[in-house]
């Protein structure tokens, strides 16, 4: 059934969001979910258009396949810590959201999980992060912000998405970076 209005607040006590159970609320604008949610179901807020606010509750281990796509005003969100995979098309075509940083805890990033977040121009991936799905951040500004020969790296350099290393920093030079297979060294620090 169609939730109306701009808010929605779960009652505390709920431990599960059934897949789709938000989907294509077009209204819904807020949402707040308590900290005894542990799971939220695919699609959950599918095509919530003009969703702008959610803050989801550490208690999650999984975000699930496609429970933000197409949520064009999303334009932040943040990870919790626990949360060890994203799934496929998770935040596809969220094209608000600027930037992503995923907490340590996080192993698996599904296939297209942020494909078309054109706004994206931060992407910053830990080394704990082991698999990378085919086109998971196809269509992002990007950087991707990692280590040398980490998962992400390798998969920035297959996938031909512009990357900046962290632990390839000289003391007086900046990070070494890579965009459209050109070589560059920004050395903004010694300015």
């Amino acid at each position: 059934s169609q939730k109306e209005g701009e808010t929605y607040k779960i009652l505390s006590g709920v431990t599960n969001i059934s897949g789709w159970a938000f989907n294509k609320c077009y209204t819904l604008k807020n949402i707040e979910i308590p900290s005894t949610v542990t799971n939220i179901g695919e699609g959950a807020f599918y095509y919530c258009s003009n969703l702008i606010n959610i803050e989801l509750p550490n208690s999650l281990t999984s975000i699930s396949s496609q429970i933000f796509s197409d949520c064009n005003s999303l334009a932040n969100i943040t990870i919790p810590n626990g949360v060890t995979r994203i799934g496929s098309r998770a935040f596809y075509k969220c094209n608000s959201l600027k930037a992503i940083q995923f907490p340590n805890s996080v192993t698996t990033i599904e296939s297209y999980a942020f494909s078309k977040c054109t706004e994206i121009t931060n992407i910053q991936i830990s080394e704990g992060i082991s698999a990378i799905g085919s086109d998971a951040f196809y269509g992002c500004k990007g950087p991707i912000i990692c280590n040398t020969n980490s998962v992400a790296h390798k998969y920035a350099e297959n996938e031909k998405i512009g990357y900046r290393l962290l632990d390839n920093e000289p003391s007086n030079y900046g990070t070494d970076y890579k965009i459209n297979d050109e070589e560059t060294r920004d050395i903004s620090k010694n300015q």
